[in-house]
């Protein structure tokens, strides 16, 4: 089959052969499935597993983060810890 490929006059015929041989040689590639791929789901934050003191560290730091990218102004203080709301402080 490969020899009367090479010796085929049309080029169409030498392509299917040659693709042919490929798929005897390494196996048909798979098929594409995007939703393969897709990330996992983040598990929701839960504030009721971390103490009032873990809850303002992870806010320092979020509002560091928020401050160096350029997402508030370093003299905004109108950000307030959401633990002191919820839980009257």
């Amino acid at each position: 089959m490969v020899r009367l490929s090479t010796q085929a006059e049309d080029e169409r015929v030498r392509s299917v052969c040659a693709g042919m041989v490929m798929d005897r040689a390494w196996g048909r590639p798979k098929e594409y499935d995007p939703n393969a791929e897709t990330p996992k789901k983040a598990p929701p934050f839960d504030p009721k597993l971390y103490t009032t003191d873990e809850l303002r560290q992870m806010q320092a730091v979020m509002k560091m983060i928020a401050v160096r990218q350029g997402l508030i102004p370093p003299e905004d203080e109108a950000v307030e810890l959401a633990v002191q709301e919820s839980r009257g402080e």
